[in-house]
């Protein structure tokens, strides 16, 4: 996430264990990415991760991610991350692979290196705010 986030305003869909959230800070070159928020205050890394929340987030959270995903912006390799280095709360980077490209809101959105390893390299495309609410009420319409 990124300094002075707000939760509240990226929040898509609350589970009982998860808060899915569009990533704001990183939606360029991966049109749909997403953060599963652990919602458990003491889940610190994926050490603490318990037998509830492992499976909601890969029975319920990470499926309807990517089934709207897909819906809204086409066929995708998913990869899903766990890294904690800047927050230090548990939680799940889900993020699109495209091999092709996708337009939308006037963006090209083109991922450089599919087959490659994930990079949170900073790219000089800022998706504007209106466009990334934009995605993000997509996703929140299409969540069932």
């Amino acid at each position: 996430m990124t300094d002075k986030f707000n939760p509240e305003e990226w929040a898509i869909k609350d589970y009982e264990n998860w808060q899915l959230q569009l990533h704001s800070g990183g939606q360029y070159p991966h049109i749909g990415r997403c953060c599963a928020w652990a919602l458990r205050d003491d889940a610190t890394d994926i050490f603490s991760i318990n037998r509830d929340e492992r499976e909601e987030l890969h029975e319920i959270v990470v499926p309807e991610w990517g089934e709207v995903r897909r819906i809204l912006f086409g066929d995708f390799w998913p990869n899903a991350m766990v890294f904690g280095n800047k927050d230090r709360h548990l939680h799940y980077h889900l993020v699109p692979r495209d091999f092709s490209v996708v337009v939308y809101g006037g963006i090209t959105f083109e991922d450089p290196d599919p087959y490659g390893g994930y990079s949170s390299k900073k790219y000089d495309l800022q998706v504007p705010r209106k466009t990334l609410l934009s995605i993000r009420d997509l996703f929140k319409e299409n969540m069932s």
